[in-house]
């Protein structure tokens, strides 16, 4: 399989110079970048039945990475754990991103209890974070301590990133209220993912989703969530999502190695193993998910290709 996909990279390249292909930049495990495969709902119940083929592609990658969503999903980590135990034990600490809330489940008015301020539209939630009195206050830290004591017992051994929402919509003075916040109780690396793309202060990851977007800045996490991929021929055809056409093998290919050749957090991304189908978007809680044995076999095969920088 691993020589088949590179043919089709190759064939998928033919209208590059020789010099363009050969200067393609390839994975380096030195350059203090992660590669893995983002799994939000890692802590669904409904996602554990799946962990062994999640495993068997984030744990390709000799610096693995994942994100998921707090709360969102569920607060089953048994995966999450099994991922992070595993990495550690191939002697691959890795790279974890927590979003501390979803922000894009707010626009889609899916929130539930688990949520952060389920009931807010953006406007309130915008107004509370503005104002920011002791009761805000008070729930941010709540909500910190709640995603420390799931951490806590690998506090010192994965390379923790918390979001401050994702594909959030706050305004400007309300994400920066919430970071200040956030900063005096969480010891680790902070991101920002604003749905207009506000670039990040210094010292803040930059998050950017979908796989045309290219790294910029020294802290940068690019994750090709909201465009699925396309596996044909190999596997399955992607699915048009959010407006995005689904990316092909070598532009998902080309995208990893700029990623981490820019020394970012790199996530591939995929829409069945996330529970969508592109057209309806079923409740978080009640999602069920698929990977595919292809899927798997691919993706494998795709940080492989990354690693040693073949085309």
């Amino acid at each position: 399989m691993k020589i088949l996909i590179f043919l089709i990279l190759l064939a998928a390249s033919c209208g590059k110079s020789p010099s363009t292909i050969e200067s393609q930049p390839f994975y380096n495990p030195k350059s203090g970048a992660y590669l893995g495969f983002a799994a939000f709902a890692i802590a669904s119940e409904n996602f554990q039945e799946h962990c062994t083929k999640f495993l068997d592609i984030a744990l390709t990658a000799d610096k693995p990475a994942t994100a998921f969503l707090f709360g969102s999903f569920g607060t089953n980590y048994a995966c999450l754990y099994q991922f992070i135990d595993e990495a550690i034990a191939l002697n691959k600490p890795p790279a974890v991103e927590i979003h501390f809330s979803s922000e894009v489940l707010r626009k889609k008015k899916i929130l539930h209890s688990l949520d952060w301020f389920p009931s807010d539209s953006f406007k309130q939630i915008n107004a509370r974070l503005e104002a920011m009195n002791e009761s805000t206050i008070s729930s941010i830290y709540a909500r910190i301590d709640q995603i420390k004591q799931v951490i806590e017992p690998y506090k010192d051994d994965v390379f923790w990133i918390l979001s401050v929402g994702l594909e959030d919509q706050f305004t400007l003075k309300a994400r920066t209220n919430l970071t200040n916040i956030i900063k005096t109780v969480w010891p680790y690396e902070i991101a920002w993912n604003p749905d207009n793309g506000t670039s990040a202060p210094s010292g803040v990851y930059m998050e950017r989703h979908h796989y045309d977007k290219s790294p910029g800045g020294s802290n940068c996490l690019l994750n090709g969530d909201g465009q699925d991929i396309n596996f044909a021929p190999m596997g399955r055809t992607g699915i048009p999502f959010g407006g995005k056409p689904s990316a092909s093998l070598s532009k998902v290919l080309d995208w990893a190695r700029q990623s981490i050749a820019g020394g970012c957090v790199t996530l591939l991304w995929e829409v069945e193993s996330q529970g969508l189908t592109g057209v309806n978007e079923t409740p978080t809680l009640a999602r069920q998910f698929k990977i595919r044995d292809t899927t798997v076999t691919i993706l494998k095969d795709l940080i492989l290709n990354i690693k040693e920088g073949n085309l």
